[in-house]
């Protein structure tokens, strides 16, 4: 992937291209932490493109290998690649991949994982809000993410609770990525 024709000259997405410019690993978590970083940043600044192209380079050149930290990242692209197919008007077929290699649905059902996270989602925005730039571009990027895994999981899984998941959560992604925008700045 040409990292280097990302041109965005905010400093966190710049820190991560100039990273990831000298090299990469795709099977060390720490680089594909940066690759799930860069792609959830230009999505949230409206870059859905650049975003696509990310999370598709990632989830075409991995696969599962039993690494859950390595893993955890990719699992991560593969649902926001689903989302943006999905908002596009596009099926993925990517999505399957989840549910084959998905971690968390063998400890937790949707409707406890998205509870779980509803109920924790005040105390951990509060850490977040009172951290760096840095940070709080972390935080609200993997809270987005988080969120976005209980929509596309209710959905592949044909959940009951699909519409509540989607009605509960859906406002608390767009909370977020409207917060990661503006941390980004």
């Amino acid at each position: 992937m040409n990292i280097d024709k990302i041109t965005n000259k905010n400093k966190p997405i710049a820190s991560l291209v100039k990273s990831l410019s000298k090299g990469y690993k795709l099977t060390t978590d720490k680089d594909q932490n940066k690759f799930l970083r860069l792609s959830i940043y230009l999505y949230a600044l409206g870059q859905d493109d650049l975003a696509l192209e990310i999370a598709n380079f990632i989830t075409s050149s991995c696969e599962y290998n039993g690494n859950e930290n390595v893993w955890n990242s990719v699992g991560f692209q593969i649902v926001l690649l689903t989302r943006i197919y999905r908002l596009k008007g596009i099926e993925s077929i990517q999505i399957a991949r989840l549910k084959e290699e998905d971690i968390i649905s063998s400890r937790y059902t949707v409707e406890m994982y998205t509870d779980e996270l509803l109920e924790e989602a005040l105390e951990t925005e509060k850490l977040v809000e009172s951290s760096s730039q840095k940070y709080k571009c972390e935080g609200y990027g993997q809270m987005a993410l988080e969120f976005m895994y209980c929509q596309e999981r209710a959905k592949m899984e044909n959940s009951k609770e699909c519409q509540l998941i989607q009605s509960k959560t859906e406002p608390l992604v767009q909370k977020y990525l409207a917060n990661l925008a503006q941390a980004l700045e």
